[in-house]
């Protein structure tokens, strides 16, 4: 018998189906390496996703059409790669 519909195992196994999704995992592990990297590592990279989340914000609080502007960048940020 295999592991339980919805346990770890089979949630990391399959890609996400979202790009929301796909963005947070990417970020949780950019986060990890960093934590693993270090305390100055884990600081820089979590800086730099406060920097990108708070830039999305601002643009989401600028006047105009709010839902065009998210369905061209979509809702969530992510970090670049290290």
């Amino acid at each position: 018998m295999g592991p339980a519909e919805g346990s770890p195992a089979t949630i990391t196994d399959r890609p996400p189906r979202s790009p929301r999704a796909r963005a947070w995992w990417v970020n949780a592990i950019a986060l990890s390496k960093a934590r693993t990297a270090g305390r100055d590592a884990y600081a820089a990279r979590l800086s730099e996703l406060e920097v990108l989340s708070a830039a999305n914000i601002v643009d989401l609080l600028a006047p105009g059409q709010v839902l065009v502007r998210l369905a061209v960048s979509g809702f969530g940020v992510m970090l670049p790669p290290a």
